[in-house]
Parts: structure tokens; sequence; C-alpha cells
């Protein structure tokens, strides 16, 4: 396969997930401005913001798709560089999941708790955040510039040393990962005859 045709799917994913944050940053901008009142332009931005997200989560299998398409499976198996590709890749879709599933649990109640509206305010920015070493590796794997290592330079951060993560390091992450996912039931109150509806 065309190794464009991956690139163009990670771009309208990217996309997605940019409209996505900027959606949610405008959302709790309203929010805070309007004191906890849901204004017209704040439920638009929070549906905006959950659809594109969704959008974006959908095309992360696409872009696996095609992108084992690209290189050879043994070629996969043997590279380290890939496989923290592929690992990277997975934790961005964790990311999102974790993003979707809190929206669809605690509905408009996520807005209510300060802790929990910031828990997913961050989570946000974090998978977004999360997005950008992941492309910005994807692009050194390639051997072309995809344009987000620049945005890392700006934090110092030199994406070549995630191409061989350390095991402890690799344990860390997902420690982490598994805490993320199971924080939002701590923070927030157990759902009770939630309707099935999406509620904006």
């Amino acid at each position: 396969m065309n190794a464009a045709f991956h690139a163009i799917v990670v771009s309208i994913l990217t996309g997605a997930f940019a409209i996505s944050v900027l959606a949610l940053v405008i959302r709790f901008y309203v929010q805070l401005k309007a004191k906890g009142k849901i204004e017209t332009l704040g439920r638009y931005a929070d549906f905006t913001a959950w659809i594109s997200a969704l959008t974006g989560f959908l095309l992360i299998f696409a872009a696996i798709v095609t992108g084992f398409a690209i290189w050879p499976l043994e070629a996969v198996m043997n590279s380290p560089i890939l496989k923290n590709k592929i690992f990277t890749a997975t934790i961005l879709l964790v990311f999102w999941a974790l993003f979707l599933w809190m929206r669809w649990r605690y509905k408009q109640r996520i807005y209510e708790s300060t802790v929990l509206s910031a828990y997913y305010f961050l989570l946000g920015l974090g998978a977004f955040g999360w997005g950008v070493v992941t492309n910005s590796i994807g692009g050194d794997v390639a051997g072309n510039s995809s344009g987000f290592e620049y945005l890392m330079h700006l934090f110092a951060i030199d994406t070549r040393w995630s191409f061989y993560l350390p095991n402890w390091m690799l344990v860390v992450i997902v420690g982490l990962g598994v805490i993320a996912a199971l924080l939002p039931s701590f923070l927030g109150k157990k759902r009770e005859d939630a309707p099935k509806s999406f509620q904006s």
C-alpha cells in the first residue's frame, strides 16, 4: 500500500482531534464566563468536541490498518522503532477511548463536578499532546518530517529517544494508564438510571 494513504488518514484524524480540543477549550471558557450556565455556544462546543473525538477515535483503527499495510509483519516484529510506534499509537487509542467513555458515562454531570471536569479537560489536552508525540515519531520512522517535530523541540523533547524506551519506563506508562482509567470511577458519583440517549 502506498504510504500516502496512511499519511492522509493520520492527517484527518489529527485534524479531528484538534477540532475536539479547540471545542473543549471553548466549552470550558463559556462555562467559566457564564458562571456555570450552559449557553448555546457551550452546548454546540460540547457536542463538537464529542463528535470530533469520536471521528478521530474511529480513524485511529484505519491508521493502524494502513500502517500495518505499509510495513511487512516481519519488519514490525523485528524493529524497535516500529514497535514503539505501535505502542504510542495504542496509548493514544486508550487516551481517546477514556475521553469518550467519561462523556458517555457522566453526560452533563461531568461539568457539574469541578474535579471531574478538570480531569476531563486535562485528559483531552493530554490525549492531543500524546498524539503530537505519536505523529512526530511516525514522521521520523517514515524518514519525512511530519511538522510536529518542531512542536516537540519547543519543549526540548527529542522524540528519537522514545524509539528505545527501557522496560521499566514501559511498565510505568502502562501503570499510569491503568490508574488514569480507574480514576474517573472514584472522582464521579455512580450513575443512577442514566438516560440511554446522549445528552448535550
